[in-house]
């Protein structure tokens, strides 16, 4: 269990190499279904393994010029139909790492990444022209660099470690129009985030009753360095201090896993976390009549006990069944790979209110915001605990191999929620009467099909599904459900030599017309071809 990152957070996981020298390339395009140009792929990994070090060093790069809905889509003002207007995105990135195996068990690497995006926002297809969000990102970059390290201290016992530093840089870019040229009305703005993090962890290992039994104790660290600050155009230029939000947070976490059988893991484990907020700022913007001040908000540290238990019924060396039981601090993750339920209290959700803006423009307020400045009540949403909830349901996931050259697979889950939360907080703006959560389909499937057909040619059609699932437009109290959907695709791979293959396939054959969020539609019928070159 572990805090989450401002900016976003990267687990990355790279591949190992187990030759003297290793390559592999690939590149691609991906087609409309018309077809036409979509955009391209390309990357390069080379490396290479000695008994006693390895390193790799790999670059990648995707462009997507655009991408063409459903022909069944319906036109509105906003989104003619055809080519997604403001669909473009483009992303490279860079991936080194170094490691030393100076024996059999011990392992010490250090590894840099790093990511370099552009993308537009798409324009919601239901929202009128005056309220789009004219967004584009013109940068969105992480860069991580961090170090492992597995020590072996004999007789079943390791030490492990990681340290780390990450860093975002983004920059939202807010326009009059959807044409994308001009910054000259009250909705244009350029805002900046910088943010960075860094800490690591210590995990130490051992066996309290032989191999039977698997002790673990760790610390875990992390700081978290927000900075912020915006450029407004009207009524005048003006850029805002920068406003940091500094904070670290903590954990000391033990685990103990008991074979009580060759086939059967009982796990039991527990964490006690705290969090020291050192910084919190906002700027409020001037206005032709009041002047820009700086808010220091009220620090709030926390803490938290956490617990988790688990039965775990491995049946097969590759077949496992999961009982868990767990009281967290934060949102519990749902991806369990059993039946599954779960108590939420102070459940966060996506809230539309009525927000005291206190940078309007519009003449007449109606309203007083922060620092007791008189504002505009404007629609928006914001991250609330709502409440109490109640989830279960289940996954179930199969491989199988039924001949030689058949494989076969399956996933889905079923997700029950109790939308009715019982102990919303009085602090907060009251949630709207036909208040819903949203995102979480009831039921989710994803099957495929692989057919050796031919030495060296595979055919895998596979198709996904999902029910209904509510959504919200974002800043109203409209909530509305996106339907459901069946997408059938297709892909075929075929081995040229014993070094190159080339792959080609559609997704969404059927040119299925669907949405996770009402307003933005997802891309029709696609396809592509892959070329991979290796050693």
């Amino acid at each position: 269990m572990k805090s989450g990152a401002l900016g976003g957070a990267l687990n990355l996981v790279t591949r190992k190499p187990t030759e003297a020298f290793e390559y592999e390339a690939r590149s691609g395009v991906a087609l409309a279904g018309q077809p036409g140009y979509n955009g391209y792929n390309a990357s390069l990994l080379v490396g290479g393994a000695t008994q006693r070090y390895y390193w790799l060093a790999s670059g990648t790069q995707t462009r997507t010029d655009k991408w063409e809905l459903s022909e069944d889509f319906t036109p509105t003002p906003s989104e003619n139909g055809g080519v997604r207007d403001h669909s473009e995105s483009g992303n490279w990135g860079v991936n080194l790492k170094f490691g030393v195996t100076p024996n059999a068990t011990d392992e010490y690497s250090l590894s840099y990444s790093g990511i370099w995006g552009e993308k537009n926002a798409t324009l919601s297809t239901i929202d009128t022209i005056a309220s789009q969000r004219n967004w584009r990102w013109p940068y969105w970059n992480l860069q991580s660099l961090y170090f492992l390290s597995n020590t072996s201290l004999g007789g079943g016992a390791y030490v492990q470690t990681k340290a780390y530093y990450n860093q975002f840089k983004n920059l939202l870019v807010s326009f009059d129009d959807a044409n994308f040229n001009t910054q000259r009305t009250a909705r244009s703005f350029n805002s900046y985030y910088d943010d960075n993090a860094y800490g690591g962890s210590i995990e130490l290992g051992t066996g309290l009753l032989g191999e039977r039994d698997l002790i673990k104790g760790a610390f875990f660290y992390r700081r978290d360095v927000h900075r912020e600050w915006q450029t407004v155009f009207t009524p005048r230029l003006f850029t805002e201090p920068v406003q940091p939000s500094i904070e670290d947070t903590f954990s000391i976490a033990c685990e103990n896993r008991f074979h009580v059988t060759n086939q059967i893991d009982l796990v039991a484990g527990a964490s006690y976390d705290w969090r020291k907020l050192h910084t919190a700022i906002e700027y409020i913007d001037p206005t032709a009549t009041v002047p820009g001040s700086v808010v220091v908000f009220p620090l709030a540290d926390g803490d938290a006990i956490n617990g988790q238990g688990a039965l775990i019924y491995n049946y097969s060396g590759s077949g496992h069944l999961y009982a868990n039981i767990s009281s967290r601090a934060r949102f519990p993750t749902l991806f369990e790979r059993a039946a599954f339920y779960s108590d939420v209290r102070n459940f966060i959700e996506n809230v539309p209110i009525l927000f005291c803006d206190t940078t309007s423009t519009v003449a007449t307020k109606n309203c007083v915001g922060i620092g007791d400045l008189p504002g505009v009540n404007t629609a928006v949403t914001q991250t609330q605990n709502v409440g109490s909830g109640h989830f279960y349901g289940f996954e179930l996931s199969a491989d199988a191999r039924p001949f030689d050259d058949l494989q076969l697979g399956i996933r889905y889950t079923y997700t029950y929620i109790n939308r009715k939360l019982d102990a919303q907080d009085p602090a907060n703006p009251p949630l709207p009467n036909n208040f819903h959560l949203t995102g979480v389909p009831q039921n989710q499937i994803f099957a495929y099909a692989t057919w050796d057909a031919l030495p060296g040619l595979s055919l895998t059609p596979s198709i996904q599904a999902a029910t209904r699932r509510w959504s919200n437009t974002m800043g109203t109290n409209v909530y509305s459900e996106t339907g459901s959907y069946f997408m059938v695709n297709f892909t075929a791979s075929y081995a040229l030599t014993g070094t190159i293959d080339v792959e080609a396939g559609g997704r969404n054959l059927f040119d299925e017309n669907y949405q996770f969020v009402n307003g933005f539609p997802q891309e029709g019928r696609s396809v592509f071809v892959n070329f991979r070159m290796r050693n």
